[in-house]
């Protein structure tokens, strides 16, 4: 009886835990659905969500939320300051900029703020940022980054 009890209250704890990852992962604005349903394509005939599929699955299998934040790359970077019960997109959100955790090589965000510098004073994430407006106006997020290689290596595929 015990036992089952138990067992019960796990599952209804775990289920209100993913319910609450879930939206804050759809809050955040950092979650592509036609990005992660284009890369992953199995995830479209589960019988959840994508964003209920990244945070239950996905980021323990290293898939990508979005073009510019890699897991993989941020679990091997900052693996001591990752809490074991958050995803590495969750801790980017919650502290990777006051921690100057970049999401990909690609994307510095010391830089990117420091050539941003209204950034600061209103609190937006780098990425956030980027995805909604850097990348359309032109923005570098990247010292080293050429726009125009990248889109002539991005035509030519």
């Amino acid at each position: 009886m015990k036992l089952a009890f138990l067992l019960v209250s796990f599952k209804i704890f775990r289920e209100l835990f993913l319910q609450r990852e879930t939206k804050f992962l759809q809050a955040s604005g950092l979650f592509n659905v036609s990005f992660y349903l284009s890369c992953y394509r199995d995830v479209e005939k589960s019988a959840i969500t994508p964003a209920r599929h990244y945070v239950e699955f996905g980021a323990g299998q290293s898939l990508d939320p979005n073009l510019l934040f890699s897991t993989s790359y941020c679990v091997m970077q900052y693996r001591e300051v990752l809490n074991k019960n958050s995803s590495s997109l969750r801790h980017y959100i919650e502290f990777g900029v006051d921690q100057a955790c970049n999401p990909r090589p690609l994307l510095d965000v010391s830089y990117y703020i420091g050539q941003n510098p209204g950034m600061k004073s209103d609190g937006s994430n780098p990425l956030k940022h980027y995805l909604d407006h850097g990348a359309i106006e032109g923005r570098k997020p990247h010292p080293l980054f050429d726009r125009y290689c990248y889109s002539i290596s991005i035509l030519a595929t």
